[in-house]
């Protein structure tokens, strides 16, 4: 089980320093959502919850205007 809530936390990482444009973090910021759905742990339901609270008040991704992959 923290095997996978560790994975799931470093495909945040590859996915936040990777994007290389707001179409492609978008898609993978949703793929990365999808992931955590299927991990059966507090902390990840916990900011599932978090961030579906954020999106419901803000409607959309913060501004995502930085994108640089150096993988």
């Amino acid at each position: 089980m923290l095997r996978s809530v560790w994975e799931w936390k470093e495909s945040f990482s590859q996915w936040y320093d990777c994007s290389t444009n707001v179409n492609a973090a978008r898609l993978g910021f949703n793929r990365w959502l999808e992931q955590g759905e299927n991990i059966d742990h507090p902390a990840v339901q916990s900011t599932l919850k978090t961030i579906a609270k954020l999106a419901r008040r803000d409607r959309e991704l913060p501004s995502l205007s930085f994108y640089k992959c150096d993988c």
